[in-house]
């Protein structure tokens, strides 16, 4: 995955292993203005959004990444408004040559 740390710390005799993920300025202003929230056991959690998910998995890149933004597409059935609004998101972090790709298999239904 582009822009990944990988770590890990001790604790006691324990090891965690920690990711730290850099994203760019552009995405992380994506991120924090296409937030949502959600209730999770009556506490109010702050989650990305649908379109942002697809967008942080193209921005990792990969095989299964790109299979995930196909299954997330089948279950969400995009307007063409949404999809327009991820092709204007991925050309300014861009990564618009991946979306392209995968809203092409996407139209043909493949994967």
């Amino acid at each position: 995955m582009k822009g990944v740390l990988h770590s890990s710390i001790a604790i006691g005799s324990a090891s965690i292993s920690l990711q730290l993920i850099l994203f760019p300025s552009s995405l992380t202003e994506i991120i924090f203005q296409q937030g949502e929230s959600l209730s999770v056991m009556g506490q109010v959690v702050p989650v990305v959004s649908w379109r942002v998910l697809v967008l942080l998995k193209l921005y990792a890149g990969g095989s299964q990444e790109k299979l995930d933004v196909h299954r997330i597409l089948q279950v969400r059935n995009p307007q063409p408004r949404d999809l327009e609004e991820i092709a204007h998101m991925a050309k300014s972090l861009g990564i618009h040559e991946d979306w392209t790709t995968v809203r092409t298999l996407y139209n043909r239904r493949f994967f």
